[in-house]
């Protein structure tokens, strides 16, 4: 039901190529998003080692460990794509 509409919004419905607009947002909502994925831990760390117990490297070694299976994977899930 979803889909629809946004053929409709973006125009992409007759097109071969999607339009300059379409292209811009999903750009800026892409650096919106991982700006905002990569600083939110750098806020929240301390409640979670506080509630959870853990360790300040653990925290921030989970993150790592998290970008590194993203490394991975995504030439993998690209060509799925």
């Amino acid at each position: 039901m979803l889909a629809p509409r946004l053929k409709a919004v973006f125009k992409l419905a007759d097109q071969d190529k999607p339009s300059f607009f379409s292209v811009l947002l999903i750009g800026i909502a892409q650096i919106i998003v991982w700006g905002g994925s990569f600083f939110l831990l750098a806020v929240m760390a301390r409640p979670i080692m506080s509630e959870m117990g853990w360790g300040r490297e653990l925290v921030y070694g989970a993150l790592s460990l998290s970008i590194l299976v993203s490394a991975f994977a995504l030439p993998y899930i690209g060509r799925l794509i």
